[in-house]
């Protein structure tokens, strides 16, 4: 943990302890991802800094971090626009949800590639939140949905498959 810059390894391990159970490769991988990401909102925000602060983001499954990235570089923002909190929210919403409110943000503008802010987003995420619809009917939606960026949808499927019934 030292050598990819976290400063308080002790401390951070008491606060997560599962962190023990990570090889270092897996959690490079996850510090890259998310630098990435907050590199595509050319945000401020110091990724191992805030994953000191939000450790449960060593947790967090690897392809939801490719599929968020992927839907970042298409959106819409400046680097004023983005601080802790948006990339929090963002990262901790549930990706079906996620996949839903692009969806409806492409169908909207007729175009797998709409413009967006991921405000936008969030705030469809949110209303998609209140539906409370089972993961598989949403997983169905994400896959029947036209307006989705077919890279993006790509990937989440790689992370996601759908579950088949069994015939």
């Amino acid at each position: 943990l030292s050598s990819l810059g976290f400063t308080d390894p002790v401390k951070l391990i008491e606060k997560q302890p599962p962190i023990l159970g990570y090889s270092k490769e897996n959690i490079q991988r996850r510090v890259q991802l998310f630098s990435r990401l907050v590199q595509i909102f050319d945000s401020p925000i110091d990724p191992v800094a805030m994953m000191t602060i939000e450790s449960t983001l060593f947790g967090t499954k690897l392809d939801k971090l490719l599929v968020l990235t992927r839907i970042a570089r298409n959106s819409l923002h400046s680097s004023n626009e983005i601080d802790r909190k948006l990339i929090h929210d963002i990262v901790f919403a549930n990706i079906e949800d996620v996949m839903l409110a692009l969806g409806e943000i492409g169908e909207e503008q007729h175009s797998p590639e709409p413009s967006f802010t991921i405000q936008e987003l969030l705030s469809r995420v949110k209303q998609i939140k209140t539906q409370e619809m089972s993961k598989e009917i949403k997983q169905q939606q994400i896959e029947d949905g036209e307006y989705t960026d077919p890279k993006i949808k790509q990937r989440y499927s790689k992370g996601y498959p759908l579950r088949k019934e069994n015939s």
